[in-house]
């Protein structure tokens, strides 16, 4: 069978650019390498708790770009939690919801986009600082993460698309700078070749150049690939015998930013939000850092460090379940803020999604979104639509 699109990469960015591909009546056709999709923006269960495979459970505003995704274009709401009241943590004392320190602006920064303030470009900073006042605080999905893959995967199935797992992109076939084609591998071996005018690639740039014909890359494009520094970090997933940042803060509360810390950026406790994320009578503590060096071990020693500070008997209540490092080809984002590559490419038809290719300003989840977004619109103004056998 020939599709209209064919899309590399289940990720959020690509299930995302399927659905509204689909609803729009463009036959799609989804290909992911890996047993699951969601790539790294779903759960894992793990002794009970619901774990995710990248983002913390959040997205990073209430009332921005995902919402309004999914309510204009995809005609469907999600469920998303409030964070609360956002809470600092300032040389061990709470500070309440507002600081002006330096260091309160690096953490927040270092936990939303993985980058300190000043490595942020400019004009992401004004950006980012701005949609925390027009678009509301991070907010929680109910049931995580996979609560929005399984939305996407759904409406993709229910509008005649398809998701083919444990199947590579191997090949995609160019003529006269235009896409004609893929050649898909699946686990046992079998190469499919299929018909299509257009790819849309959610493994990320460097990935993608490994599937084109070296006579079709333009020396500009390749240069472009080079370029891309993904951003890299480290989780760590921690049970808990009883809620620990409202022990910590004196109050309810689902998410603590750590200024002072050098390693530990912030803290979010996702079932203080949605309780079914852990098991009953338990507590779900997600931490994040930026990788700060080559030396993992060293970083992960001094988060759990800092943790123990932090947190008042760390070691008596708390008990890690596991720490998941981000880099090279599964990084926190492919490409750092605002350092990301167009979403259209010099070939015709092939277009760009996920967190190597988000729009200005849209940071995580939210720009890998807003990438496919982009994408589906650009799609649905061509004038040769459908494909033609």
């Amino acid at each position: 069978m020939d599709y209209d699109v064919v899309v590399a990469g289940a990720g959020l960015g690509g299930l995302a650019a399927a659905a509204a591909l689909s609803t729009g009546g463009f036959s799609t056709l989804v290909v992911e390498k890996f047993p699951r999709i969601g790539g790294r923006f779903t759960n894992i269960t793990h002794k009970g708790f619901e774990l995710s495979t990248g983002a913390l459970h959040l997205l990073p505003h209430q009332k921005g770009v995902a919402k309004r995704f999914f309510k204009d274009d995809l005609k469907t709401d999600l469920d998303l939690i409030n964070t609360g009241p956002i809470y600092y943590m300032h040389k061990g004392s709470i500070i309440g919801q507002l600081s002006k320190l330096p260091a309160t602006i690096d953490s927040i920064f270092r936990f939303s986009i993985g980058l300190k303030f000043r490595e942020t470009p400019l004009l992401e900073r004004m950006k980012f600082l701005s949609k925390m006042v027009t678009d509301g605080r991070p907010c929680l999905p109910k049931g995580g993460c996979k609560s929005i893959i399984d939305i996407l995967q759904k409406i993709i199935l229910d509008n005649n698309g398809k998701i083919q797992k444990r199947t590579i992109l191997r090949k995609i076939t160019i003529q006269n700078t235009r896409v004609t084609g893929v050649k898909m591998e699946k686990s046992n071996g079998e190469i499919t070749a299929i018909k299509t005018v257009r790819v849309i690639s959610d493994i990320g740039l460097k990935n993608t150049l490994e599937t084109l014909p070296k006579n079709s890359i333009t020396n500009g494009f390749r240069t472009q690939a080079n370029k891309i520094k993904p951003a890299e970090g480290i989780k760590i997933s921690i049970e808990c015998s009883k809620p620990i940042l409202k022990k910590i803060v004196g109050k309810d509360a689902g998410l603590l930013f750590t200024p002072t810390c050098r390693n530990i950026a912030g803290i979010v406790e996702p079932s203080a939000l949605d309780p079914n994320l852990a098991p009953p009578s338990k507590s779900l503590l997600m931490t994040y850092q930026k990788l700060a060096s080559t030396d993992i071990q060293t970083e992960i020693t001094l988060g759990i460090k800092e943790l123990e500070t932090i947190i008042p008997h760390f070691k008596r209540d708390c008990r890690v379940l596991i720490i998941q490092v981000f880099r090279d080809d599964w990084p926190v984002n492919r490409a750092q803020q605002g350092r990301d590559v167009p979403q259209k490419t010099p070939i015709d038809g092939l277009y760009l999604v996920g967190d190597g290719a988000k729009p200005p300003g849209c940071v995580m989840a939210e720009g890998a979104i807003e990438s496919a977004r982009r994408v589906a619109n650009a799609i649905k103004s061509e004038n040769h639509i459908h494909y033609v056998t």
